[in-house]
């Protein structure tokens, strides 16, 4: 059971068919190596780590995805940039990428991953919604409580949405969970946010009962 650290949610990169089908290709190659080892559940979060790196520097992102850039000069930006910090595993993997010019596709080849090895873990993904950052203690809670209610391993996406108001919204696949009863408040304010905690925490609770 894992939960991850909340962020806003963002935009991914642009989708479609081919770019979905390339991500499970190189995605299913990554995990063959690194199921090996044992070291899926480490290499992946260090995979998104890249992955925010490239949305944070858009000029790095677009040397390494230019078709125009000499692979070689790629390779030496990894090494770089990557190759003291790394795993070598996926140092390894991403040169394979740059080397096939498929730098493009990073972001669809890490949600393949993520869901490939929930399937192999049987774990769910769960997208949790909420008007105020959820804490690792809070997080954590409501990743038992939905793993009891599910009956399964989850791995907990979190997402901020200040509309909410206080409530909390669960995405089980195309099931959700609408627990947002904090309307009244209008808009809450940074004193209210502990109160707000609390009442999350007590509509986690629902979902179980």
């Amino acid at each position: 059971m894992s939960a991850q650290q909340q962020q806003p949610q963002e935009q991914p990169w642009s989708y479609d068919v081919s770019r979905q089908y390339i991500g499970s290709v190189y995605a299913r190659a990554l995990l063959r190596v690194t199921e090996k080892r044992a070291s899926s559940e480490a290499v992946l979060e260090e995979f998104a780590d890249f992955v925010q790196l490239l949305e944070r520097l858009p000029t790095w992102r677009a040397v390494l995805t230019s078709p125009r850039v000499p692979v070689e000069h790629k390779l030496q930006m990894l090494d770089k940039a990557l190759g003291r910090t790394m795993d070598r595993d996926l140092l390894c993997f991403l040169k394979v990428v740059a080397r096939r010019g498929r730098m493009d596709c990073v972001n669809e080849m890490l949600v393949s991953a993520r869901q490939q090895l929930d399937q192999l873990r049987g774990r769910k993904q769960v997208v949790v919604e909420s008007a105020v950052p959820l804490d690792a203690e809070l997080q954590q809670e409501v990743a038992q409580q939905l793993q009891q209610f599910l009956g399964c391993q989850v791995r907990l996406d979190c997402r901020l949405r200040p509309e909410l108001v206080g409530g909390l919204v669960v995405r089980v696949g195309d099931t959700v969970y609408d627990a947002s009863v904090l309307n009244q408040l209008g808009r809450w304010q940074q004193a209210v946010a502990a109160r707000i905690r609390q009442e999350l925490r007590r509509q986690v609770a629902r979902f179980t009962q």
